[in-house]
């Protein structure tokens, strides 16, 4: 059996936007940004490493600069997860190994050729193209699911009369770089309000060649992460459904997983809607793995209405990594895979801020963790854990929504 390597260039987003020529960085095994990736964006892909245990299987190997402490491999074993390597050396892996990135690059790329690893990559213009906001942009206008008021903007110029127009539409909005992950890349407005952050902000983004997009900032009610699998020579696969949870801000902070047949069909006209959104995809030219953010939201009359893909991702997902662990579900339970900020103080480790949260949690749930507590001898800032238990319970978790 292919031994798989996964590399965690989770902020590959930063890559696209870029668009850089220069050489991979020197202080990572797989590169991007030129070499100018910081010591904050290295720490942050380090700690996000290991959310790849959610979908490893037994010897497949996770590349990690940095060490890990020890007992944390045997941890997951023990919980019912992967027996999982984390290298740091080439010298370590088969010759044959076949890698799988968070997203593919055209850094990514050069650095397997450079290593001899194999990978199948889908076209790289296609990856741009399709991580895109205009991708979903052309689509929504194309069948009508538009936010009202929202717009393009691909000239600095074209700012003012767009945020003056969407006041007319709302009473906030929010401008979305072309490339952004996670609620951020973006910034919220009200009014006709233009600061001069937020004109400095724009300015910038449109001078590196990306276009900027407005829409109103509506009421959230409920959304899914909806996975697919885009084939080369098939038509696409629907993997499943999530439930997504995110803070006040509206960035990730978990998902929850095992849904039932009921909660899913409550998606389907999304799921279905994903459905064409992947073919497209294909036509494009990409193939892999594919994470379509789905929302409902209340109109101003109080309507619940749909979104059936404010955010199109070609790569894999929180949400995709999620449904791997089901396989940790027992009957009649469900799960939510949790994000969260661990270091709150200088007097609070990950491990105290665990034990406190499970401190708080119903005695019909469990806790498998899948962060590390130190990388590279320093305590992990962000952790990820799975909260397993009855819906009922689970539902009742509304953790990280501040």
């Amino acid at each position: 059996m292919t031994q798989i390597l996964f590399l965690g260039n989770f902020d590959f987003e930063h890559d696209l936007a870029a668009g850089r020529t220069a050489k991979p960085d020197s202080k990572s095994a797989y590169g991007g940004h030129g070499g100018r990736r910081t010591s904050e964006m290295r720490r942050r892909n380090a700690e996000l490493a290991s959310v790849w245990t959610a979908m490893a299987q037994d010897d497949d190997a996770i590349w990690l600069d940095e060490t890990v402490d020890k007992p944390f491999a045997e941890t997951l074993q023990t919980d019912g997860l992967a027996k999982v390597r984390f290298v740091s050396a080439a010298a370590d892996l088969p010759a044959d190994v076949a890698v799988w990135p968070w997203g593919w690059t055209r850094q990514v790329a050069e650095i397997c050729d450079a290593r001899g690893w194999r990978y199948s990559a889908p076209n790289l213009e296609s990856v741009a193209r399709v991580n895109s906001r205009y991708f979903a942009f052309e689509m929504e206008r194309e069948w009508s699911f538009s936010l009202p008021g929202s717009r393009m903007i691909d000239e600095i110029g074209k700012l003012n009369p767009a945020i003056e127009e969407m006041s007319c539409h709302a009473d906030q909005w929010v401008i979305k770089a072309e490339f952004g992950m996670s609620g951020r890349e973006r910034m919220l407005g009200c009014g006709e309000t233009v600061s001069e952050s937020l004109e400095g902000w724009a300015r910038k983004r449109i001078e590196q060649g990306q276009k900027l997009f407005i829409e109103p900032w509506v009421e959230r009610v409920a959304e899914a992460g909806l996975q697919y699998t885009v084939r080369p020579d098939g038509p696409p696969v629907f993997e499943g459904a999530t439930k997504l949870h995110s803070n006040s801000r509206g960035q990730y902070a978990g998902s929850q997983f095992g849904l039932s047949p009921e909660a899913e069909r409550e998606w389907f006209p999304a799921i279905q809607i994903g459905l064409q959104v992947a073919h497209r995809a294909g036509k494009a030219g990409y193939f892999g793995p594919l994470g379509l953010d789905a929302m409902q939201y209340r109109d101003d009359e109080g309507e619940i209405q749909l979104r059936p893909f404010q955010d199109i991702n070609a790569r894999f997902t929180m949400g995709a990594l999620s449904l791997n662990l089901k396989r940790l579900l027992q009957a009649g339970e469900t799960g939510l895979w949790l994000h969260a900020r661990w270091l709150t103080d200088r007097a609070k480790n990950g491990e105290q801020w665990l034990q406190d949260f499970v401190r708080h949690l119903p005695s019909d749930c469990r806790v498998i963790r899948t962060s590390p507590w130190f990388i590279d001898h320093q305590p992990v800032r962000y952790g990820t854990f799975a909260v397993l238990g009855p819906l009922e319970t689970i539902e009742q978790i509304d953790i990280l929504s501040g």
